[in-house]
């Protein structure tokens, strides 16, 4: 893989080199005083955001030229300069005879926050640029992959176990009505378990899918069309549900997929109810502000440790895995409902004491209603 990424950066390096000697062209003389990253032109910073690596340009003499936002935040770049010496040392090389190298090196912060792939490739005579990926992210994806699908696997055998063997009691007690029914019944249980699993799983899809089509919708609407598909499930465990809008004025509108951020509340008001205890509220409140409109799910129930707050939008993650088994709860919920909420821009966040209770709050972006028509 290695001369892949080479030929890649090689391939950008010229592609880069055509883009600054055009820019330099144009600006040589204007350049002169100018910040690093008007150096590199507009369209070295339009083509940055369109790369999975991390890109720097490094002049000979002046140091650095252009750093997307990304190198900057991972410590690459610092104070105009290449921060990380293996890299600095990597383009200096380049500069001085011109022939593209690559270079596997430990992340600034230690070997346990990844590894980088660093290539870098001439640019004219007096520049290089330098990519730098993430080498351990193919690694983590696998790993993620691994465990996916063996979660799944766990999840499915349990109901498909205990359908097989239900199955077989009633084929051995034909004779015996009460039984019969009573086996029958934890079939169908177990079957819509089952069928819980899969329909997530197919959810869980659809929020991963970045072609969703998405419109401006009010939110209000939808937020209470979400708490009407929660009806049964609360009536179910004598549990209430209140939505309230406190909002000034103008009805609020977000863009995003509808649809999806209709599950995504519906799914942190099932949560909230499910580990509710009965006779309790949930509380489901709209607010807005100028820029963003916020939906927090507030719940009187078990809470979450604090140790495990920030596992709870893992796929698959229980708090209480006996209290899921006995609601039906798959563990997929709120890792859909995260993935919907930021397909519409915006971010999910829990605040919990163990003993008292949850609120989950969605932020998203006000959209601009002007000239359109809201759903």
């Amino acid at each position: 893989m290695e001369w892949v990424f080479a030929v890649a950066a090689g391939v950008l390096a010229c592609a880069l080199c055509s883009l600054v000697a055009y820019r330099r062209g144009r600006h040589g003389a204007a350049r002169a005083g100018t910040s690093g990253r008007a150096h590199a032109g507009d369209d070295t910073q339009r083509l940055a955001p369109l790369l999975d690596e991390m890109l720097v340009i490094v002049e000979a003499r002046q140091g650095v030229a252009f750093a997307d936002e990304r190198a900057v935040q991972a410590g690459i770049v610092e104070h105009g300069a290449l921060a990380v010496p293996q890299i600095r040392d990597v383009a200096n090389l380049v500069l001085a005879d011109g022939q593209p190298r690559t270079r596997d090196i430990d992340s600034p912060h230690g070997a346990d926050h990844g590894h980088w792939r660093v290539a870098v490739g001439q640019l004219g005579t007096d520049r290089c640029a330098v990519l730098v990926a993430d080498a351990g992210a193919g690694e983590r994806w696998q790993s993620m992959a691994r465990d996916f699908v063996g979660n799944v696997s766990h999840e499915l055998k349990t109901p498909i176990g205990a359908i097989t063997l239900l199955a077989e009691t009633i084929r051995d007690a034909p004779d015996d009505p009460q039984s019969v029914s009573y086996f029958a019944d934890r079939i169908l249980v177990e079957s819509r378990r089952l069928t819980g699993i899969v329909h997530n799983l197919i959810e869980l899809g659809r929020s991963e899918r970045r072609d969703t089509e998405t419109s401006v919708f009010a939110v209000t609407p939808a937020v209470r069309e979400a708490a009407e598909r929660t009806q049964a499930v609360a009536q179910a465990r004598a549990v209430s549900v209140h939505v309230r809008e406190r909002v000034a004025s103008g009805a609020p509108c977000v863009r995003g997929p509808r649809a999806g951020f209709v599950t995504a509340v519906k799914n942190l008001i099932e949560n909230a109810v499910n580990y509710s205890p009965e006779g309790s509220t949930v509380v489901v409140d709209i607010s807005a502000d100028a820029g963003e409109v916020l939906v927090r799910v507030v719940d009187h129930g078990i809470g979450i440790p604090a140790d495990q707050i920030e596992r709870v939008f893992e796929r698959f993650y229980r708090v209480d895995p006996a209290r899921s088994r006995e609601t039906g709860g798959t563990g997929l919920g709120l890792s859909i409902a995260q993935r919907y909420v930021q397909a519409c821009g915006g971010a999910l966040r829990v605040w919990s004491h163990e003993g008292q209770g949850s609120t989950f709050t969605v932020r998203v972006p006000r959209a601009d209603t002007t000239g359109e028509d809201s759903q």
